[in-house]
């Protein structure tokens, strides 16, 4: 009764997107279960932070997982093409001199090698460390593929990736500056914070600093066929963090521009970014 007096009120020319929307409302929900619970030690927190699949149906899942002592994991879980199991890929803090590691995300080369991304802190300074983990054999051993700090004692977190189809590949995240302003006893230290985009085009051997912006933290990235590589994330400007996205055709040092900054004097924050075949790329956030 509801939708013929709904579709009764509507003029004529909106009668059509009504039944449609209609419709799709009508569209029940999708069954869904849960594939993996996991906890490194009973009673302790563990979060999933990123998943990915390769062409061989390979999953992995990436995340943070405490021991029984507390101290934070970077853990990697794998299930097979059969998808029934899963089975322990990799612990990023395997030493007990170290303090704690974390995986923000997971990504995939065009050659199907498998990538974790976040960050450690060796000891405790508190001081953490951009650092990419890698596997060649899905999932087998890992080794690492950068460990890197924006300066002496300046933290560095690696929080995105992205590769593109001829064998380059992106990690995006922040990293931390101190400047010293004055001298002597009217000396003080400044803290900024900068946008990072890190590309490697064989396979993480050596990297360079391909994008390095002043005031914002980058989240995500995406490559996307024909319009280029996409970094999204939210940029630091006096009390607001406006929504930022930046562009790159080549990925290359002086060829990235801002396209996207919608709420210039607003707080907001671009979480992720796609594209589709046919070169749209969405934003969330």
């Amino acid at each position: 009764m509801k939708s013929k007096q709904l579709t009764q009120n509507l003029p004529a020319k909106l009668l059509g997107l009504s039944l449609a929307l209609l419709s799709v409302q009508s569209v029940g929900a999708q069954s869904w279960e849960t594939v993996l619970d996991y906890q490194p030690a009973a009673g302790k927190e563990s979060d999933g932070s990123g998943i990915v699949a390769d062409a061989f149906g390979n999953v992995f899942s990436g995340g943070i997982g405490a021991d029984a002592a507390g101290t934070n994991h970077g853990i990697v879980l794998k299930t097979d093409t059969t998808q029934a199991n899963w089975y322990f890929s990799d612990d990023t803090n395997p030493s007990a001199a170290q303090d704690q590691s974390v995986i923000w995300n997971m990504g995939l080369d065009a050659s199907g090698k498998v990538y974790s991304i976040g960050q450690l802190t060796p000891d405790s300074t508190g001081i953490t460390y951009w650092y990419v983990r890698k596997s060649s054999d899905s999932g087998a051993t890992w080794s690492i593929v950068d460990q890197s700090l924006y300066g002496a004692g300046r933290f560095m977190d690696a929080t995105g990736f992205a590769a593109d189809h001829t064998g380059n590949i992106y990690v995006v995240g922040w990293g931390q500056d101190q400047t010293v302003v004055g001298s002597g006893k009217h000396a003080t230290t400044q803290t900024t914070i900068h946008w990072l985009v890190r590309k490697s085009s064989n396979g993480g051997q050596t990297w360079n600093l391909v994008d390095d912006v002043i005031g914002p933290a980058a989240n995500g990235a995406a490559y996307v066929p024909g319009a280029g590589v996409f970094v999204v994330g939210d940029r630091f400007v006096s009390t607001t963090y406006p929504w930022l996205v930046r562009r790159s055709a080549t990925g290359e040092p002086g060829t990235w521009s801002t396209v996207d900054n919608p709420s210039a004097n607003a707080s907001s924050a671009a979480r992720a970014v796609a594209g589709d075949s046919q070169g749209n790329v969405y934003v969330s956030g």
